[in-house]
């Protein structure tokens, strides 16, 4: 059975009267064509749902007859100008209810009130199946779930919490040998583990890809081992068509848009800087408290050379972790190459001391002594130690401008089938042995394709300056919220606000998305957020409920409501407020 179908049953009527049966139906027909639209999701068609109107059929019934997975039923129940809608989301396999909601409207213009239901019910639903299966979480094992969970506290927090987020996501599938998210993650672990040297490339690669296809074997729709894939065929195999189809498929399963691995992508494939800052930023407005988003923020703007703003980056990830060794390293690394050396050792210093290492093998150590004048010291350090990834001493000979043992050591690496040959083509730290023939043989070899891929939505693209009509309408339709404050109107829709603004509802729509960079509903609702940060920070406010008070912003839907809120701040409603001074 599917995990991921979707049967809308005609909504029964409820009403007094027998003729409201065409709301009810057309309402039904409404959620099926919107909830299509959520991606990886099955969707029964129209005919084969209402060939079961009627019918009192058993769960068990309907999933042996349509091979679904989950049902969305409920009623109608209209009565004078006031109409109420119930849905609930229940599984198939056990019968439990997983979401459930009811909207209250005055029925002033039908299909108005069919595209509203049917919108929130997109919103909430699309959130729903987003959360719970765009990855597997499937365990029935707790504590294979808490190995689960720790692992994934310490993953990617630095150079110990790797190996700590190791042993508990081996434990994890060790209690519970079909947990294929758990086999994902143990695969890109190991390949962080590499990036750390304290295991070969080849050696971590290969084992990430046996990780990946058991997961894959276990559970098709596990977007974590298609996104580990997505590495191995770009980082190792540099195999750049099969990197993007499994990419897409990661992205179809669930795999949010704004992940390091696209930015990594633009930037070494692409060199393009801003687009790959600008998902690193995107990342962080779902994700403002997560001290590794800070960081490969801040690497981004290091690669890009901008020196400056990485460092504020790096700051941002200190602030919320003290003791975050990646960040303190590659803060003293940009802080070296802006000149300010003593600042940068102190940083180095206590980076090292967290994290026990030999100060003259760490890569970015090696680049800040050089920094510092020791070339004697870092050529001795070179020549005396063993680098398990031959690229670190590479880039440090090529900084040096050495080009003969430089391309000796890149030489390994292409044995090696290091990561870091995919920066050959773009990062500037190359730029001393570029001119070099034997540097542009390395381009050859590598292969890399001409062209980037056209079918990656971007973020950074350049937007046409409006003319002076949109010009005119944006402004009204800024004043419609900042001074009249639309959005107050829990009613509020697409088509009424037009109206408001002497548009046609889809020239609306163009203009929110072409020139604000989100959609309708988001639109909307980032002022309601506002709106509801300021009532809850009131001291007035302090004997009413949450709820009302986002009621009282115009929301009008209690899980929008939690599920925006949670996408733009990183925090629960309660969690934020709890955050704020004196609250």
């Amino acid at each position: 059975m599917p995990r991921k179908s979707l049967l809308v049953l005609p909504l029964a009527n409820f009403s007094s009267d027998p003729e409201n049966e065409y709301f009810s139906d057309g309402l039904t027909e409404e959620l099926i064509n919107v909830l299509s639209r959520i991606e990886g999701l099955g969707i029964i068609a129209r005919t084969s749902a209402f060939s079961l109107k009627g019918q009192e059929l058993s769960l068990e019934t309907i999933g042996e007859k349509l091979k679904v997975s989950h049902l969305l039923e409920g009623s109608v129940q209209k009565a004078g100008s006031r109409v109420r809608v119930r849905l609930k989301l229940v599984a198939i396999e056990d019968g439990f209810t997983l979401w459930a909601e009811s909207y209250d409207r005055e029925m002033a213009d039908i299909f108005d009130l069919q595209d509203d239901i049917a919108a929130e019910v997109l919103q909430a639903l699309e959130i729903y199946f987003r959360q719970n299966f765009s990855s597997s979480h499937y365990t029935d094992n707790i504590s294979a779930y808490e190995a689960f969970l720790k692992g994934h506290y310490f993953f990617k927090k630095d150079y110990e919490g790797t190996v700590k987020a190791l042993e508990f996501f081996r434990e994890a599938t060790r209690l519970d040998r079909n947990y294929a998210e758990a086999y994902a993650y143990t695969g890109e672990c190991l390949i962080h583990h590499a990036a750390y040297g304290l295991i070969g490339t080849s050696e971590a690669h290969e084992e990430a890809r046996k990780l990946a296809q058991l997961a894959l074997a276990i559970n098709p729709y596990e977007a974590q081992a298609y996104k580990l894939l997505t590495y191995i065929s770009l980082f190792y195999d540099w195999d750049w068509e099969a990197a993007r189809d499994s990419y897409h498929k990661a992205l179809h399963f669930g795999l949010s848009a704004y992940n390091e691995f696209i930015s990594y992508y633009h930037i070494f494939l692409n060199g393009d800087y801003q687009e790959a800052i600008s998902i690193a930023k995107k990342a962080l407005e779902s994700d403002p408290l997560h001290a590794e988003a800070h960081w490969q923020l801040g690497l981004c703007y290091v690669f890009a050379r901008n020196f400056k703003d990485g460092i504020r980056a790096f700051n941002k990830a200190l602030e919320l972790d003290a003791r975050f060794t990646e960040a303190l390293r590659w803060k003293a690394t940009a802080l070296g190459f802006s000149g300010k050396i003593k600042e940068a050792q102190e940083y180095m210093d206590r980076a090292l001391e967290l994290s026990a290492e030999d100060p003259y093998q760490n890569f970015n150590s090696l680049l800040l002594r050089l920094q510092m004048g020791e070339i004697d010291k870092v050529r001795e350090a070179l020549n005396s130690r063993h680098f398990i990834d031959s690229a670190d001493p590479a880039q440090v000979y090529a900084q040096m401008g050495e080009k003969e043992a430089c391309f000796s050591y890149l030489e390994k690496a292409w044995q090696e089938r290091s990561v870091m040959m995919v920066s050959l083509k773009h990062y500037w730290i190359w730029e001393k042995v570029q001119e070099d023939p034997r540097f542009e043989d390395f381009l050859a070899r590598m292969k890399f394709p001409e062209k980037g891929w056209e079918d990656i939505p971007r973020l950074s693209a350049e937007v046409a300056e409006p003319d002076e009509e949109v010009k005119a309408v944006l402004s009204e339709l800024e004043s419609l919220m900042t001074e009249e404050e639309a959005y107050l109107d829990p009613g509020l829709n697409l088509r009424n606000l037009a109206e408001k603004l002497d548009l046609h509802p889809n020239k609306l729509s163009w203009l929110i998305n072409e020139h604000c960079a989100m959609n309708f509903n988001e639109y909307i609702n980032q002022y309601r957020l506002e709106s509801f940060k300021e009532k809850a920070l009131d001291p007035q406010n302090r004997n009413l409920t949450l709820l009302a008070l986002a009621y009282d912003s115009g929301f009008n839907s209690k899980s929008v409501f939690n599920e925006f809120f949670k996408r733009s701040t990183g925090l629960s409603p309660r969690a934020w407020l709890k955050s704020r001074p004196n609250s």
